[in-house]
């Protein structure tokens, strides 16, 4: 067994912004694996069991976990990138649009919602014209004047 592994930078970077931006998560998911059944077998941790865990064990536990970490940001990257194209149209027409009274909850939301709507009808090379007026339908839907913003 070789104790040496290569992290990827995208890896290392993954591991600093989470413990740095989501300490809380990974509070909860750790007491969640607790409550599922980790407590349990911690219980039955003993000072003789200990001994049963060999460095080949610790190894292929850490790589595996490491590994999937890795797989999982990848694929994430992955998704990120197709929906990249529709996210840029998306932007490209909130650029179009006048939209100082809008406020940016509401803008975000009616993104998402576009964004999420495009990509489930597998628009993915969604052109200007269809982002544009699936933002603007998300906008309208979405959108709570006040008499204030109205008399603008």
């Amino acid at each position: 067994m070789s104790s040496n592994f290569l992290l990827s930078v995208e890896l290392i970077k993954l591991m600093g912004w989470l413990t740095k931006n989501e300490k809380t998560a990974i509070k909860a998911l750790i007491k969640k694996a607790i409550f599922r059944g980790l407590g349990k077998e911690l219980e039955k941790v003993t000072t003789s069991s200990h001994a049963e865990i060999n460095n080949d064990m610790v190894h292929d536990t850490f790589v595996n976990f490491l590994v999937y970490l890795e797989e999982t940001l990848l694929e994430a990257l992955q998704q990120e990138n197709v929906n990249k194209p529709l996210r840029e149209s998306l932007i490209s027409a909130i650029q179009d649009l006048k939209i100082d009274n809008i406020d940016t909850q509401t803008l975000w939301t009616s993104v998402k919602q576009a964004e999420r709507e495009l990509s489930q009808n597998e628009i993915h090379s969604a052109k200007q014209a269809d982002a544009k007026k699936m933002l603007l339908e998300k906008i309208f839907k979405n959108w709570n004047p006040t008499k204030k913003e109205i008399s603008h």
